[in-house]
């Protein structure tokens, strides 16, 4: 696919922040370097980017969020604010080319569903 100053500008305010935003948010951040483009460009060009593998997707509480590591790694996702963190780039998950007896896996999505630490603290939970 050809790289469009839009699609150029939307992976690079992905690989700009480790915070797996929204469209809403990428597209607040990209009209402020370009003005004129509309929010249905945005999803659109997210949609390509995701189907040509140059970006990931996570479904969370019904809103999809963006990632531009298509490493496989695992996520914390916060039940209570809707935080998506990657869990620590240390650790090694060479696991997308295991053959299990005769599966053939073609991705793996690893997602931890809890309570962030700060979200625990405002509430008192544990």
């Amino acid at each position: 696919m050809r790289m469009t100053p839009q699609r150029k500008l939307i992976i690079d305010i992905l690989k700009s922040t480790k915070s797996h935003p929204d469209a809403l948010w990428i597209y607040q951040n990209a009209i402020k370097k370009m003005p004129r483009m509309g929010l249905g460009t945005v999803y659109r060009t997210l949609d390509q980017l995701e189907r040509d593998g140059e970006i990931k997707r996570i479904d969370f509480k019904g809103i999809a969020h963006y990632d531009a590591n298509v490493n496989v790694h695992p996520h914390l996702l916060c039940s209570k604010c809707g935080k998506i963190v990657d869990i620590s780039d240390s650790y090694d998950l060479d696991i997308k080319n295991f053959d299990l007896k005769g599966f053939k896996v073609e991705s793996i999505n690893l997602d931890i569903i809890g309570i962030c630490p700060e979200c625990q603290s405002r509430k008192g939970e544990s």
